[in-house]
């Protein structure tokens, strides 16, 4: 397990998950954005990926763990097991982004398909994030709405 800290400092409203496999790279990459009371607006990717054998024997070390729990990049290995095969998987959280006052209040919903996030909160907007290189995202376009409390945003890639 791994445990994030300081992400938001108070309640997490909404969490979105959004996944795009990488063919030639053989794993997939995922995007995870969150909002909560604090107004903040949080974005995390993260890789999972086949471990070949030497790299599973160097993280099991407890001088690579000890580093890796220093580092921003934490590299962890999962067991997944279908059907008396056991595949080794390798995690590797990267690119953390925070924006600390995305919205005026807090925000009740969010989504992203790793390109675009879209929030909304009780400040009666929704905001359009361009996500760019290392995660970083960058307002691309908001608009208040007349709806007096949203507390939801559902939308299609």
């Amino acid at each position: 397990m791994h445990v994030m800290n300081h992400v938001h400092q108070s309640g997490v409203n909404c969490l979105h998950l959004s996944g795009d496999f990488r063919g030639p790279e053989s794993c997939f990459l995922f995007n995870i954005v969150s909002g909560g009371d604090d107004q903040a607006l949080h974005h995390l990717q993260l890789r999972l990926a086949h471990s070949s054998a030497e790299l599973d024997t160097k993280l099991l070390t407890s001088e690579t763990i000890r580093s890796s729990i220093q580092s921003e990049s934490i590299d962890k290995i999962v067991y997944y097991n279908n059907r008396n095969q056991t595949r080794n998987y390798h995690i590797r959280f990267f690119n953390q982004h925070r924006i600390s006052s995305a919205h005026s209040s807090a925000i009740k919903d969010i989504w992203t398909d790793g390109t675009w996030v879209f929030s909304t909160g009780l400040d009666q907007r929704i905001r359009c994030w361009l996500v760019g290189e290392h995660s970083e995202l960058t307002e691309h376009a908001r608009l208040v709405m007349s709806v007096p409390k949203p507390e939801a945003l559902d939308a299609r890639a």
